[in-house]
């Protein structure tokens, strides 16, 4: 098992749900792999939850293979998303959404912790982080263009 979680939950009625490692057991994996570097940039992130890749392989493997798509783990997803989301238009609302910011924020989340382990989910709030950095760079790069 290599980046997974325990692989296990518990539906609303107390049914195992099953999904990572504990759900691939011994099927192999050749299109979603760990050890991929920018394996992160291959996902995305919808606001019901749902980890996505333009793939169709790769959603292949995290629909069918590690079930990364099951009800509870879209509810944490979502709740991530609305956090993050949150945060972002706060910091809009009182024009403190720069680049330095989300930089620092972006560190923090994705940073490990001292056993060496990452926050839950901080993937989706990284995502998030990620695409408006893109944005603020684009309006940027237009703004720098008109004045030129």
């Amino acid at each position: 098992m290599l980046l997974a979680c325990t692989g296990m939950e518990l539906d609303e009625q107390g049914n195992n749900i099953f999904c990572c490692d504990t759900k691939k057991d011994d099927s192999e994996l050749f299109y979603v792999n760990p050890l991929n570097e920018n394996i992160e940039n291959v996902f995305y992130y919808t606001k019901d939850g749902e980890i996505k890749s333009h793939n169709e392989n790769i959603q292949n493997e995290i629909d069918n293979v590690l079930n990364l798509n099951n009800q509870k783990l879209k509810e944490y997803r979502k709740k991530k998303y609305s956090y993050a989301k949150q945060i972002i238009e706060k910091a809009e609302e009182q024009k403190k959404c720069s680049l330095g910011f989300l930089n620092d924020m972006r560190k923090k989340w994705y940073e490990v912790d001292s056993d060496g382990m990452f926050k839950e989910f901080c993937m989706v709030v990284v995502y998030l982080i990620d695409k408006k950095i893109k944005k603020i760079k684009k309006i940027n790069e237009i703004k720098h263009k008109r004045n030129n």
